[in-house]
């Protein structure tokens, strides 16, 4: 059987989430990390880490600085003007 491989890419509010609670003391993203490829988009991130007078915040922001949760460009779409 081979193994899963799971992507993942986080809009801000389940990053908040996951960086708000605790199990046994150890983040909810932290016990998802080893499980999935998880990464963020550059606006993203910036939205999740604006105000570091939240805990939440600073855990991804710390995630983010350590490469532990990667952060990739913003795509961008050219849309038609009719």
């Amino acid at each position: 059987m081979g193994s899963l491989e799971l992507k993942i890419a986080l809009d801000t509010s389940p990053l908040i989430t996951l960086c708000s609670f605790r199990v046994q003391g150890k983040l909810a993203v932290e016990y998802l990390l080893p499980l999935a490829d998880m990464m963020v988009v550059e606006t993203v991130a910036l939205e999740a880490t604006a105000n570091l007078a939240y805990p939440d915040a600073v855990s991804a922001k710390n995630l983010l600085d350590s490469g532990r949760l990667p952060k990739i460009p913003t795509p961008s779409v050219e849309v038609d003007n009719p």
